[in-house]
């Protein structure tokens, strides 16, 4: 599987995070790690779902804000790129106020250290870098 990271310059450390969890979400799923090709880029959204599709890749993930805003984009190129981004904020702020469009766009949880962006997310887990377990309390 090709997936892409779409990020921003300055902010490597964020997708060296990113990285490590993609990575090891694939080999605790049972992938093996060299059937698996991240590429990175810091290209504008739009550019890196072409690049994405152009390139043989199944998936983009964009870990900002602007999930909400990005439904016609990500709609544009399904099924051949899937869009996965958060919809919070590390500031406990709702961002995304619109129903979750299945199959369009992958809803994820970002996470500062005690998970407080999971809005309406598809799915949670506890943190995979830190091993921080959440309490139930804490999903929003």
């Amino acid at each position: 599987m090709k997936i892409y990271i779409n990020g921003s310059s300055g902010y490597e450390w964020h997708e060296d995070k990113v990285q490590q969890a993609l990575e090891q979400g694939w080999t605790d799923s049972g992938g093996k790690i060299e059937d698996l090709t991240i590429v990175r880029s810091i290209d504008s959204l739009p550019n890196c779902m072409e690049a994405a599709k152009n390139n043989g890749a199944q998936f983009v993930h964009r870990s900002y804000g602007g999930a909400s805003s990005n439904i016609a984009l990500a709609e544009s190129y399904y099924p051949d790129v899937i869009l996965s981004m958060p919809p919070g904020s590390n500031s406990k702020m709702k961002a995304f106020n619109k129903p979750i469009p299945q199959k369009l766009l992958v809803i994820s949880s970002g996470d500062n250290g005690v998970n407080e962006t999971a809005w309406n997310t598809e799915f949670v887990e506890n943190d995979p870098i830190t091993a921080e377990t959440v309490p139930d309390e804490k999903f929003c």
